[in-house]
């Protein structure tokens, strides 16, 4: 469920760039606008959707699908 729904986030982000089917493995700069402004516009999507709050230290260091699904 919360692969599914982290997806959608990715696709509504990434809106012009191909997103893999599986995101396992994925980290910034695999897809084409994930750079550092999308990383952080990414993480703000994912506290949006998923009523959370990353810590200062999680923003900067959060920079992979997985490392994100660890943290949810």
């Amino acid at each position: 469920m919360i692969e599914k729904k982290l997806k959608q986030v990715f696709e509504d982000t990434f809106r012009n760039s191909d997103i893999p089917s599986n995101l396992t493995g994925v980290s910034l700069g695999d897809i084409e606008e994930w750079d550092s402004l999308g990383n952080f516009n990414l993480l703000l999507s994912i506290e949006e959707t998923f009523s959370i709050r990353f810590s200062m230290e999680e923003m900067s260091e959060t920079k992979s699908y997985d490392e994100i699904v660890e943290i949810l």
